[in-house]
């Protein structure tokens, strides 16, 4: 969420320009943006939980995926 957005314009003339800028000169644009961002850590939190997978793998191939699970479980 951001908390604080502020967009600047800034109107620069051309580099290696000198002098008093004339009515008629094309200036470039270009834009600045600063902000700050709020974190909703609840928003976080539901997230964290909904993503609560994980990968497990081997090298051999001759393991079923519920032996392999059922190693990984005695690890721990």
């Amino acid at each position: 969420m951001f908390e604080k957005v502020d967009l600047k314009a800034i109107k620069k003339r051309e580099e290696g320009k000198r002098g008093r800028i004339s009515k008629d000169e094309k200036l470039n644009t270009y834009y600045r943006i600063d902000g700050s961002i709020k974190v909703n850590n609840a928003f976080v939190l539901k997230e964290m939980e909904k993503m609560g997978l994980f990968i497990l793998a081997s090298n051999d191939i001759s393991i079923s995926p519920e032996e392999m699970l059922s190693i990984r479980n005695k690890i721990d």
